[in-house]
């Protein structure tokens, strides 16, 4: 899969101050406008550093408009060699040509960033409208540490550090998978209407899964709810035959006492007497009273 990125600029640093640069050839021009030695230091380079120290250099909004040259009476360019044969070309006006600004030129049909970008058979043209800076190819700087590559995009050669090699715009794609423009590619209509369908499905999704969890959350509030109930229906059974258990306990207890007293009663009462064959008698107040009316007075 091919990666889209775009250029950062670098800065040129020394004695004499700091400013943002593409390529390194700024830094050596410098030389001999300011007192001082000025060095080099890449986008990758600077990509961590803080933006009081440089850094400021490494935002999108300072390459949108970091200052190009003009074609002398003629229109902006990236460097001398795009204004063609005379190379008449001046960067001590740049307050109206910016990147954001300029029309780039074309190697064959390429808008490139300037005619040392041509291969062989490819013709500069210059200036082209339509070669606006998003659509300016241009290739990278690649370094590799360890087991993992860097590709940082740069104008040229002169953008890349020491510690990078460079890659053509045309060789970049198959060599880093990688494809390099000096700005920014705008994103499409059909990348937003994309962007937005799949976030609607996304919500869609969303939904769906809330729905589908709430409906199992009540399934599961249902079924403690009736767990709940058919314990409270065990318990009162339970409890109805527990109660039904002690009534019965209870009434067998007072039939069984009942029995027994009944029976020590009877066990207390005086044998029955029969003398000369005639009928027992009852005792009463200690006298036997026989069904013939015969007393007789007997004591025990």
């Amino acid at each position: 899969m091919i990666q889209q990125r775009s250029v950062r600029a670098g800065f040129c640093s020394g004695s004499g101050g700091l400013f943002c640069a593409l390529e390194k050839t700024k830094c050596a021009e410098s030389d001999s406008t300011i007192n001082g030695t000025f060095t080099f230091s890449s986008s990758r380079e600077i990509e961590e550093t803080p933006v009081g120290h440089g850094g400021n250099c490494f935002k999108y909004d300072t390459l949108k408009t970091f200052p190009l040259g003009k074609c002398i009476g003629g229109p902006c360019g990236a460097n001398a060699e795009s204004c063609g044969n005379n190379n008449e070309f001046s960067d001590d006006d740049t307050k109206s040509c910016t990147i954001q600004s300029t029309g780039f030129g074309k190697c064959g049909d390429r808008c490139s960033w300037s005619p040392n970008d041509c291969q062989n058979g490819e013709f500069w043209t210059f200036p082209v409208d339509d070669c606006s800076c998003e659509k300016v190819s241009v290739g990278g700087c690649v370094t590799i540490i360890g087991t993992h590559t860097k590709v940082t995009c740069a104008v040229s050669r002169d953008g890349c550090d020491e510690a990078s090699v460079w890659v053509a715009a045309m060789d970049l794609p198959f060599e880093q998978q990688y494809e390099c423009t000096l700005c920014r590619q705008p994103s499409t209509q059909s990348g937003s209407t994309q962007s937005g369908s799949t976030q609607s499905g996304s919500t869609q999704s969303e939904n769906t899964q809330s729905e589908s969890t709430q409906s199992e959350e009540n399934l599961e509030v249902e079924m403690l709810m009736n767990v709940d109930e058919s314990s409270n229906d065990g318990k009162d059974i339970l409890l109805g035959g527990l109660a039904g258990g002690f009534v019965a306990l209870v009434i067998f207890g007072i039939a069984f006492y009942a029995y027994r007293r009944s029976r020590k009663v009877k066990s207390s009462l005086p044998k029955s007497i029969q003398i000369d064959g005639e009928s027992p008698g009852i005792f009463v107040g200690g006298d036997i009273t026989s069904d013939q009316d015969h007393t007789y007075n007997t004591e025990f």
